[in-house]
């Protein structure tokens, strides 16, 4: 299965399993964003979801919109800041061609 995780104008399409800790998912995604997973939060329906559970007992499905957050400077978390994308700009632009 795969998961979106959302921060700013970013999306990572990240793949996991059922068994998969948060814990886990962060560090696949640190990876790909070069932070540390100690200074990453990921949000689920605007709650904190714990390193230690795991995607089925987070009740996590295919396709699901995750944010991340990073912590700042000093020591606080940053708002959860997700950019829609703007499709019907995209498409008016397509139809001006």
């Amino acid at each position: 299965m795969y998961i979106r995780i959302k921060r700013k104008k970013l999306t990572v399409f990240l793949e996991c399993s059922l068994s998969d800790t948060v814990g886990v998912l962060k560090q696949k995604l640190g990876r790909i964003v070069q932070m540390e997973p100690a200074n990453m939060r990921l949000l689920f329906d605007q709650q904190v979801l714990d390193d230690s559970k795991t995607v089925e007992l987070n009740r996590l499905a295919n396709d699901d919109q995750v944010v991340l957050v990073y912590k700042q400077a000093d020591g606080e978390w940053e708002a959860p800041d997700v950019t829609p994308t703007d499709t019907a700009n995209l498409d008016a632009k397509l139809d001006d061609e």
